[in-house]
């Protein structure tokens, strides 16, 4: 309860490093907040799994990710831009897969942010809290990394061509 205050302030202190780009710096007050915040109640881990995607770290990613065993938009998103740029589609692609099983809104949030739809992007986020597997997730997830996803051309064209087709199961 006492060290509330203190871990608030470094979370703060953490999205200014990002801000200065200064992403290592940026990745050791992460490793810091994780250890000293066991719980991680602000998502310090999903700041730290795009980081790792941004430095092209799959190792440390990897690592994060069967930490906390989360198929939130936060972490899949991230793991989806690493092996992206990392040339490696048929892992990005899993992960896809695994980011539309647990959202069924990935399209929606797509053509919102490849619009640059601000009004769309106002109307769906009428409060400020979300509910995990829905589309206020998935826009949370793709502003709070916005310094990873800004910085990969073209991401947003790809996941669209990759989005995993939809089986139908029609009975003739």
């Amino acid at each position: 309860m006492e060290t509330r205050p203190y871990v608030r302030v470094y979370k703060d202190y953490i999205d200014l490093l990002i801000t200065q780009d200064k992403m290592r710096k940026a990745v050791e007050a992460c490793c810091k907040l994780c250890y000293l915040n066991e719980s991680d109640n602000l998502g310090v881990r999903h700041t730290l799994i795009a980081l790792y995607a941004f430095l092209e770290e799959p190792v440390l990613a990897e690592g994060l990710y069967q930490k906390y065993q989360e198929e939130s938009s936060f972490m899949l998103l991230p793991m989806i831009a690493l092996y992206y740029k990392l040339d490696d589609n048929v892992t990005a692609k899993k992960y896809l897969e695994k980011l539309c099983e647990n959202n069924k809104n990935v399209k929606k949030v797509l053509t919102i942010f490849k619009d640059y739809n601000n009004k769309g992007i106002l109307n769906e986020m009428f409060e400020p809290y979300y509910s995990p597997g829905y589309l206020e997730e998935l826009i949370f997830a793709f502003i709070e990394g916005s310094f990873l996803y800004d910085s990969v051309i073209d991401f947003l064209n790809w996941i669209q061509d990759n989005i995993p087709k939809r089986s139908s199961s029609k009975n003739k």
